[in-house]
This record gives C-alpha cells, sequence and structure tokens, in this order.
C-alpha cells in the first residue's frame, strides 16, 4: 500500500482525509450543482414569453394576481432578472384573492414557490460555507413538490409556457435537496 509523505497510508475514498471520494463528495457535487442552477435560473427567461398570457385574463382574474404581474412575467421583466417577474408573479398568487369556482388550495399551492427560493438561499449560503444539513436536503426535496406543481396543477402542458429559467430552477431545488442530504451523510 502506497503512502504519503508522512508516511500514513492514504484515507479511502469516501473516508476522510478531505478527499472527495464517495457519497459525500458526489453530495457536495450535486448541492453545488443546485445552487449554481438556482443562481443562474433568476437571469434565464421563465417562461416562452408573451404568448403566456394569450385568453388568459379572465383567469388570472379568477387566480387573484394582477395583469401587470402577468405582463411582467410573460414579458421576463426586468429583462435581467426575469426570475424576479415569476417569484412575483407566484408571490400574488399566494396572497391574491382567489375568485370564485377556484380551488384556493391549488392557487396557494402555486404561490408557495415563492417562499422555497427562502429555503434555498439558506442551501446556497450553507454550501458556501460548506455547513450541510440533511433536514434542509429533505426540505429542499419537499420544494422542487412543490415547485413541480406548476406543471401538475397546470392545464396546459409545461412545454407550452416554461423557459429554460423554470427547468433550471426546478432542477436546483432536486439537486441541491439530494445533494444535501448525501453530504450529510458523509459527514455522519
Amino acid at each position: 500500500m502506497a503512502k504519503d509523505k508522512g508516511g500514513a497510508p492514504p484515507a479511502p475514498a469516501g473516508k476522510g482525509g478531505g478527499g472527495s471520494g464517495g457519497i459525500g463528495g458526489f453530495g457536495s457535487h450535486l448541492l453545488t450543482i443546485g445552487s449554481v442552477l438556482f443562481v443562474v435560473a433568476w437571469f434565464v427567461p421563465t417562461t416562452l414569453g408573451p404568448q403566456l398570457l394569450t385568453g388568459l385574463e379572465p383567469t388570472l382574474k379568477q387566480l387573484g394576481t394582477t395583469k401587470e404581474a402577468a405582463t411582467a412575467l410573460a414579458n421576463g421583466e426586468p429583462a435581467w432578472l426575469p426570475g424576479w417577474s415569476a417569484c412575483r408573479f407566484a408571490w400574488d398568487l399566494l396572497f391574491g384573492t382567489p375568485g370564485a369556482g377556484v380551488d384556493a388550495w391549488k392557487v396557494r399551492m402555486l404561490g408557495g414557490s415563492a417562499v422555497t427560493n427562502g429555503l434555498m438561499l439558506l442551501a446556497v449560503l450553507g454550501a458556501l460555507v460548506r455547513a450541510r444539513s440533511g433536514l434542509l436536503g429533505l426540505l429542499l426535496v419537499g420544494c422542487a413538490w412543490v415547485n413541480a406543481s406548476w406543471i401538475w396543477l397546470g392545464d396546459r402542458s409545461p412545454l407550452t409556457w416554461a423557459g429554460i429559467g423554470y427547468w433550471l430552477w426546478l432542477g436546483s431545488f432536486a439537486f441541491a435537496g439530494l445533494g444535501s442530504m448525501l453530504a450529510k451523510i458523509r459527514r455522519g
């Protein structure tokens, strides 16, 4: 067995030694990928553009959001941070007043996706200082489920409205959540 310059045998992959092998090292990589995807997602279009609004004005009113928020979402405003308009739109759903005939729980579930960003910010900060939490990882996977509600509660195929920013944002929660849980396994 090879020894390092100090005479000690090398640590097995994933077993201390500061290496990045094993499950924990893979988890750290996933957490980093998730963090990067999250940041990038805020700067790329979250929807496919203005055609998103075609015929949706009555629906927007029923959901309790404003046409201004929906227009900003569709146009990706501000242009340098289109993720902000998506967050604002979801926030309006969370705190707006749904109209008659709309399942309020569905609107709140969609709106809840705005709040998930706070947990992801904690994970990004945790990744920067190398703090890992299995509980935070589990919560992030739950957030991914909430964020996917735009797919499973929507009445249109996501292929007709979801831009690359949405997919990066959704994936960021799954990657960071799994990564945080796996990185925690390594640390014990």
